[in-house]
């Protein structure tokens, strides 16, 4: 079933409401109606029996004349005898006052007024009085079904107006584009903010992920070209070579490119899954047991031929984060230490209270080049070693992820050292 408009909804509420209060009031409105034709008809009918028993006693030939269908009027003597009526059977004899009684089959109202000698006894049925209340609420009703109509078109058209402020919030949200995703910064009713709010923290989740999205095609594009593109020289190199000798060093060269290639899209990719993590919040909170990390990490580097750092361990604080992102934090500082410390340089991991250390005894970096070594595809000049520089730019990504902040500058004997510091459990 279609989900009603909200416009739809409202009005025909609205216009319920509105029936239903409209009837309520015509309802009491009647009520009201009868209750004072009663007290009015109550007071005429004692005025007149009052006023028939006084004329009758000045004049005994003076009876009231009356309309037999709408009242009749009975006279006593003090002895109880009837003198006179306008009915047959005659009105009772009652005591003074107003009375209620069933008569001649229906339901009438009378009034006794009395003197010395005479009870004047006057009634008109309850029927009549109905029909006289009915009128006048009949002349009352009227004025209010023209209210009613008016009443209901306005009703609508209030709604339709009331809602317009959700028609330019609609609007608003329908011009965003995914190279549009600017917050939604116009005035909104408060029932609205909270969807406002919601809406733009969503747009700017996007924004962030088709950015994201962007810089990672736009530097594998980048990044890409120039190894891919030694590839294809050297293999267009080999294929002309007739010297096998050359062949071969063509070839190497580009399996070297391959490797290269392959080495930059581990890379990006693990840049971009950490940028995930950032974005989802969806960072793992485990106790990092460093000792059994680092002999897993060691074990695979020497798997792989590469010679394990050296390991200090110093009374290391417990701490909860992510382990298989701490551990590609770890290979990259230690790839990074190996690869521009050079092939003799001894590279130590020191772990210590809340903090992870990772340094080398190589030549260090020039001070010139130290601020720079955290930016993506950042290499210091004249670097001869293959690389992508984006090994610091995963380790700070990784290290924000834990809160932890990164030190990285030239030792005092010499080398190179990069230091992360954790934050003290709460």
């Amino acid at each position: 079933m279609k989900p009603r408009s909200l416009l739809w909804r409202l009005g025909a509420s609205l216009a319920v409401a509105v029936l239903a209060l409209w009837l309520v009031m015509v309802i009491g409105v009647g009520l009201q109606v009868r209750h004072e034709i009663g007290k009015a008809l109550d007071h005429q009918l004692e005025w007149n029996a009052q006023l028939s028993l006084a004329a009758f006693t000045d004049d005994p030939v003076a009876l009231p004349t009356v309309d037999p269908h709408r009242t009749a009027f009975a006279l006593y003597d003090d002895q109880g005898r009837l003198l006179e009526a306008s009915s047959s059977p005659p009105l009772p004899r009652l005591p003074a006052g107003r009375h209620e009684i069933d008569f001649d089959g229906q339901r009438w109202v009378v009034r006794v007024a009395t003197s010395t000698h005479h009870a004047m006894v006057l009634g008109e049925p309850q029927l009549v009085r109905d029909y006289t209340a009915l009128d006048t609420a009949g002349d009352l009703a009227l004025p209010m079904l023209v209210v009613l109509a008016l009443l209901l078109p306005l009703v609508l058209w209030l709604v339709w107006r009331g809602l317009q402020p959700v028609r330019d919030f609609a609007d608003a949200v329908a011009a965003r584009t995914p190279e549009r995703l600017e917050p939604l910064a116009q005035p909104a009713p408060p029932e609205l903010l909270p969807l406002q709010g919601t809406l733009n923290r969503l747009f700017d989740e996007l924004g962030a992920a088709f950015a994201r999205e962007r810089r990672f095609t736009a530097d594998a594009a980048h990044e890409l070209r120039t190894p891919l593109a030694a590839v294809q020289v050297q293999l267009e190199v080999a294929e002309r070579a007739r010297d096998p000798e050359r062949r071969e060093r063509a070839t190497a060269q580009a399996l070297a490119a391959c490797n290269r290639a392959s080495r930059l899209v581990d890379q990006l990719l693990a840049l971009a899954r950490l940028e995930q993590h950032g974005a989802a919040r969806t960072l793992a909170r485990e106790r990092i047991d460093w000792p059994v990390l680092c002999e897993t990490l060691f074990a695979e580097l020497d798997a792989a031929g590469i010679p394990p750092p050296l390991l200090q361990l110093h009374a290391p604080s417990p701490l909860l984060g992510d382990s298989a992102l701490l551990t590609v934090l770890l290979r990259n500082l230690i790839d990074n230490a190996r690869r521009y410390a050079g092939p003799q340089a001894t590279v130590t991991v020191r772990i210590a209270a809340h903090t992870l250390t990772v340094d080398d005894d190589g030549p260090g970096v020039d001070a010139g080049m130290q601020a720079r070594l955290g930016e993506r595809f950042f290499r210091p000049v004249g670097q001869a070693l293959p690389g992508a520089g984006l090994g610091l730019s995963i380790v700070a990504r990784i290290a924000d992820l834990h809160r932890a902040g990164l030190r990285a500058g030239n030792r005092d004997g010499g080398g190179f050292a990069v230091q992360i510091v954790f934050p003290l459990p709460a």
